[in-house]
């Protein structure tokens, strides 16, 4: 088992943690007081610096009870690559989630809530090879597995 370091940038909120035994997501929490009007984004910051094993990265993802209430991070999900816990000029890049509003009332997020999952990912990293033509497949493009 490899080790997830994580660096807590405010010594007030909960460490990340499993929730369960069978969790895959780690819990992350809003660093932050905010509110989130309809259709409109905001940055919240997550208070941590995560790095996982080496041929690892870290995916971000809403938690599942605030997309039924229409909130949702502004691009699906967050690849957080590994070598993003700190920059050339040692300075230590927090995890913030981008966070959109889909519903018709404002939703207001407590300091301290847990609002997004990291969950850690093996990395490939395959050789790029330019073609000319891609090997055709019986199955069709997009949708043609039907509707249902």
């Amino acid at each position: 088992m490899g080790i997830i370091k994580i660096k807590k940038l405010d010594p007030h909120l909960a460490t990340p943690t499993y929730a369960t035994p069978e969790s895959s997501g780690i819990d992350l929490s809003s660093r932050v007081e905010v509110e989130i009007p309809p259709g409109k984004m905001v940055k919240v910051p997550l208070g941590v610096v995560i790095q996982p094993p080496a041929g690892y990265f870290t995916l971000l993802t809403i938690r599942s009870s605030l997309t039924v209430k229409g909130l949702m991070l502004a691009n699906g999900v967050g690849i957080i690559d590994r070598d993003y816990s700190s920059t050339l000029s040692g300075q230590e890049d927090e995890i913030c989630a981008l966070l959109y509003n889909a519903s018709q009332t404002t939703y207001r997020i407590e300091r301290g809530n847990r609002i997004c999952q990291a969950i850690i990912l093996p990395t490939f990293r395959g050789n790029i090879v330019e073609v000319k033509e891609i090997s055709s497949s019986p199955r069709g493009g997009f949708g043609s597995t039907g509707d249902h």
